[in-house]
């Protein structure tokens, strides 16, 4: 991790964020027999098991890096988190994706970093809204706020597919009136319009302005609390669909690792809990 030099204010932000983690990650490691005995045994609330699970996969990756320097023990775990994310899936795929902005543009980080071409292609397949894009006709039981948030949530969907017609047609739309509570996410709009055009400096411009303190600041509502002083989730998000396009996408910013960016698989992913190893991804989904 390099941070700004002379930053006295960004180092001091990047060590506490580190040391939080870190904490955090003792504390998971603690108590990770007893939620793996819960969960097979069935007694308790399994998928609360898992979302700890995966919450110290994230900090397992995040220290392997930001302290470690250790690319592959990053990726493995990234991809520890995203499969248990996929198995949570199975048993509730509403409740899993049931934030749109939070599924899509923040926890996908892990998905892509872990560079599990299996796991993103599920992903990629996944339909998070149950047929809603954000486009139709609003249904009276969803509130105006969630459903404008479907539709900037529906954008990953459609840049992991490729359809950048779609995406382009889509982002000028909201572009030309941005719902009001959602115009601080007008440059995630300008990326995915760039990335559409494959404009690699509008993609630039885009990413630069989303990781500046302003913007990261209000993001940390979206964020899972142990990111937010280290990375920036959803610019990484948008830097790795760059790269997994071929454009190669360059912000000068500690807050997307660079040596995140470009799509190297591991030769082998590890399933360290027997409920990962017995499950198969590609099982449909229930009704």
């Amino acid at each position: 991790m390099s941070l700004p030099v002379g930053n006295d204010k960004c180092r001091s932000e990047f060590n506490d964020g580190l040391a939080h983690v870190a904490g955090h990650l003792n504390s998971h490691l603690a108590r990770e027999a007893e939620w793996l005995g819960l969960i097979e045994s069935g007694v308790g609330n399994s998928d609360g098991c898992m979302r700890s699970l995966t919450a110290q996969a994230i900090a397992v990756s995040l220290v392997s890096w930001f302290r470690d320097h250790d690319l592959a023990v990053c990726k493995q775990a990234a991809y520890v988190s995203a499969k248990i994310d996929r198995i949570r899936q199975q048993a509730s795929s509403w409740q899993v994706a049931g934030n749109s902005l939070v599924f899509n543009l923040f926890s996908s980080w892990t998905w892509l970093v872990s560079d599990c071409e299996p796991l993103i292609e599920w992903r990629t397949r996944f339909e998070p809204f149950r047929g809603l894009t954000g486009e139709e006709k609003r249904p009276k039981d969803i509130h105006k706020t969630y459903f404008d948030e479907m539709f900037v949530g529906y954008q990953l969907t459609l840049a992991l597919r490729r359809d950048w017609q779609r995406l382009g047609e889509r982002t000028e739309h909201w572009l030309a009136e941005p719902p009001s509570t959602l115009k601080k996410m007008t440059p995630d709009m300008r990326f995915f319009l760039a990335l559409a055009k494959g404009d690699v400096a509008g993609m630039e411009a885009a990413l630069a302005e989303i990781v500046t303190p302003k913007q990261r600041r209000w993001r940390e509502n979206w964020q899972g609390g142990y990111t937010g002083r280290l990375m920036s989730e959803e610019a990484v998000v948008y830097a790795k669909l760059a790269w997994r396009n071929g454009y190669q996408v360059d912000v000068d910013t500690p807050y997307i690792p660079k040596a995140w960016l470009p799509v190297s698989p591991l030769q082998e992913y590890t399933d360290p809990y027997d409920f990962m190893r017995e499950f198969d991804i590609w099982q449909p989904l229930p009704e």
